[in-house]
């Protein structure tokens, strides 16, 4: 027996005629809002003083009108508990394990999942990062919307991120010794976040975290760090980089240490054209000879390098990825970068979601996929492999990346996330239940079965 989704007695049915409640209420408080503005535009100065009173105390009888939302919480989180757990009682296919709202929405995201129906799809978009214009250091910032493959179904997004500028300032560097160069610790900012029961709901995330800059100098490093050994490209043996071993291409023919040009440290990695070998260099996780560190199913992580090519490069495309022991691709790990890049170092990036179920064995690899024309040279240096820092359950992945000049005090570097708000239902959903909180996503879809329409 499935649950009934719309119609007649549907939980959507029911859940979209709160949620349309809810809105009429704030729409009310909203109106109270303008309704106060224009009032205060008929009073000069002089005449203020007779609505004082009133206008000092408008913002708390808004609240005060907004009581009965709390009563339509209760009433939305008492009706999709008890829908699932009476659904749960004649179910051949889940048991709800208790009558909470955490396990109830995660009830109702897997018999949506088996019954293939979605709500409607929000779009986040994001602004390339902006250095700050006194910055001293030239690292950069990444970020990641991908949600868990767990709740992935028909959408690869956080629906529930929001629409706000991070901002990432450093507040402490290494100029006074306590940590690392290239490890200067910054705190990301995000607008102010409201209740969600809040008329102002939603605004920014409230974000106040810290995180340190990412490096290749840290060997196999603590959570959030440098998973590989040796990607700064530092440590080589007979031009072979420590750590790494050669699938195909000869150490010093085909590869080997260089000293100029590199992006940090003394050392990069050179790959050199002969117009036919295909260069592949690869690391193995979680293996002595390689990296001891492994990565975690259906974590967020991030795949980086540096690289440029010389003036004479005129063919050659460059891969970096996780493989497995047969020489597969990580599903979604790797990207490729032509030798259009350019005579100047270019930060290369792969977020990523690690697969549910992982090969036995995984390489980190660095490779030619496309030839070398003779007298091309391709320059790598800072190969990392890091897990990104999420800002909440539901939230966007962020990592900000150390540059060839390290970071002072007050470096700042921002972007801009919009979210296009499209799906109505979804940020009822989020009012209700806190998705963003607790990392829930529901199926969702630009054709959605279960339709904004049921708002009413």
């Amino acid at each position: 027996m499935a649950l009934t989704y719309d119609g007649s007695n549907g939980i959507f049915t029911r859940l979209g005629k709160l949620i349309g409640l809810m809105d009429a209420v704030r729409a009310h408080q909203n109106d109270m809002q303008t309704r106060l503005e224009a009032i205060q535009g008929e009073y000069s100065d002089a005449d203020f003083h007779m609505i004082a009173q009133l206008v000092a105390n408008m913002e708390q009888r808004i609240q005060q009108t907004g009581g009965v939302l709390v009563d339509i919480q209760q009433a939305a989180i008492r009706t999709l508990v008890e829908t699932c757990y009476n659904d749960s009682l004649v179910s051949t296919r889940q048991v709800l394990p208790d009558k909470t709202l955490d396990q109830s929405l995660l009830y109702l995201t897997r018999e949506m999942i088996l019954d293939s129906e979605t709500i409607d799809r929000t779009t986040i978009s994001k602004t390339s990062v902006v250095a700050g214009a006194s910055n001293t250091g030239n690292g950069t910032m990444v970020f990641s919307e991908l949600v868990p493959l767990t709740a992935s179904a028909g959408g690869t997004q956080y629906p529930h991120i929001r629409t706000e500028r991070l901002e990432a300032r450093c507040i402490q560097d290494a100029q006074d010794k306590s940590i690392r160069n290239g490890e200067e610790r910054f705190e990301v900012r995000g607008w102010i976040a409201y209740p969600n029961l809040d008329r102002k709901f939603p605004k920014g995330s409230g974000t106040r975290l810290q995180l340190a800059s990412v490096h290749a100098a840290v060997d196999a490093g603590a959570r959030y760090e440098n998973q590989l050994r040796n990607g700064s490209f530092e440590s080589f043996t007979s031009n072979l980089p420590d750590g790494w071993t050669a699938v195909t291409g000869t150490a010093g023919t085909h590869f080997a240490s260089t000293t100029s040009p590199v992006f940090r440290g003394s050392t990069a990695l050179k790959l050199i054209g002969d117009g036919s070998n295909l260069t592949k260099l690869r690391q193995q996780l979680g293996s002595v000879d390689g990296t001891p560190a492994t990565i975690v199913a259906d974590r967020l992580y991030v795949l980086s390098c540096v690289a440029r090519v010389n003036a004479g490069a005129a063919a050659g495309v460059l891969r970096i990825s996780l493989e497995d022991a047969a020489g597969t691709e990580v599903t979604g790990t790797g990207t490729t970068q032509s030798f259009s890049v350019g005579t100047s170092f270019t930060r290369i990036t792969v977020p990523f979601r690690a697969p549910l179920a992982l090969p036995s064995t995984v390489y980190a690899v660095v490779e030619l996929t496309t030839a070398l024309n003779v007298g091309g040279e391709w320059y790598i240096d800072e190969l990392t492999l890091t897990e990104m820092r999420q800002i909440a359950p539901g939230g966007t992945g962020l990592v900000v990346y150390a540059g060839s000049t390290d970071w002072v005090i007050n470096d700042r570097l921002s972007l801009d996330c919009t979210n296009n708000g499209e799906g109505a239902m979804n940020l009822g959903l989020d009012r209700l239940f806190d998705l963003y909180s607790k990392g829930v996503v529901f199926p969702n879809s630009t054709t959605p079965t279960v339709l904004d329409s049921l708002i009413s």
